[in-house]
């Protein structure tokens, strides 16, 4: 009966250690080593710092300051505020217009980003008012050529927005990272 026993043992190890590849096993035996995917690491996100001029096809831009106002915004001369959700975000944007005609920049040509999000300008008529109470230009107006003129875009991000990266989205679409929400 221990015999039997043995045997019977001996003969559900063997096979066991086969397809393990312990000892006698075969090539034809050993179960193949799982596929892994090996990321390809992804090329470094090229990215402008401030007051660093970039040239792309009709305009050269850099982006002159980063202000963080706070939960309540001035928009015009005569001190009419507005609070803000979150924090008040105000980029300056200097920009040229290198080319032959007249152009013009909108909001649909700047994207604020961080995290994923995507954070829409505030309400253009304010923003407008706010720019113009500090000399800037309003987004729209036609730009004569060889006319340099200063955007103020204003955003109202939460508090814990970081890394937030500010794209001009005409030709080669330029990023600026512009830092974080609060300091």
């Amino acid at each position: 009966m221990r015999r039997r026993i043995v045997s019977l043992a001996l003969g559900m190890l063997v096979p066991l250690l086969m397809a393990c590849g312990g000892p006698g096993a075969t090539p034809e035996t050993e179960a193949p080593a799982p596929a892994t995917a090996v990321p390809k690491p992804s090329a470094p996100l090229k990215t402008y710092g401030l007051n660093q001029l970039v040239t792309v096809p009709g305009w050269d831009l850099a982006i002159q300051k980063v202000d963080r106002i706070g939960t309540r915004l001035a928009w015009s001369q005569f001190s009419n505020t507005v609070p803000a959700a979150g924090i008040w975000f105000v980029i300056v944007v200097d920009m040229k217009n290198t080319g032959a005609q007249p152009r013009a920049v909108t909001a649909d040509d700047f994207s604020l980003q961080a995290n994923g999000n995507t954070y829409p300008m505030a309400e253009p008529n304010q923003m407008a008012a706010y720019g113009a109470a500090r000399g800037g230009r309003r987004l729209g107006d036609p730009i004569a050529p060889g006319t340099s003129v200063s955007f103020y875009t204003v955003y109202d991000l939460p508090p814990d927005a970081t890394n937030l990266l500010f794209t001009f989205k005409q030709e080669t679409q330029p990023i600026f990272a512009v830092g974080n929400a609060t300091r």
